[in-house]
């Protein structure tokens, strides 16, 4: 149990539960992940302008893309498995998921990536 407490994942369904709130969710975050950081997620929930008291069932699948990179991201877990989690988004939700992933990343420096992030709106590639 030790090992998995340093591990996050973002599944490439998104997975939320529909009839809880956003701030349910970071809750629930909170609970199950007593190491993580509550007010780092509660922050990124603010700055992407989300209102806490919205149902995750009425989020759009960007939306709830950024509510799991969120938990995913406030348990500061050592390694960070992100499963295409934009695979269903549309180009302009893809871009946002990125570009806050790569925020992530630079304020982690112990975190690095595994996998570049490929598909439309994707940096070329400097092999």
């Amino acid at each position: 149990m030790e090992q998995l407490a340093k591990v996050g994942f973002v599944a490439q369904g998104t997975p939320t539960y529909a009839t809880l709130s956003v701030a349910d969710h970071l809750d629930l975050g909170k609970r199950l992940n007593p190491n993580g950081d509550d007010a780092v997620a509660r922050d990124r929930i603010r700055r992407l302008g989300r209102d806490p008291k919205q149902r995750a069932g009425k989020l759009s699948g960007g939306q709830r893309a950024q509510l799991a990179l969120t938990l995913g991201i406030a348990k500061r877990p050592e390694l960070l498995i992100l499963d295409e989690p934009v695979a269903a988004l549309d180009p302009l939700a893809r871009r946002e998921f990125r570009q806050d992933l790569m925020e992530a990343v630079a304020e982690r420096e112990s975190w690095r990536t595994s996998k570049r992030c490929t598909g439309p709106g994707s940096p070329p590639s400097r092999r």
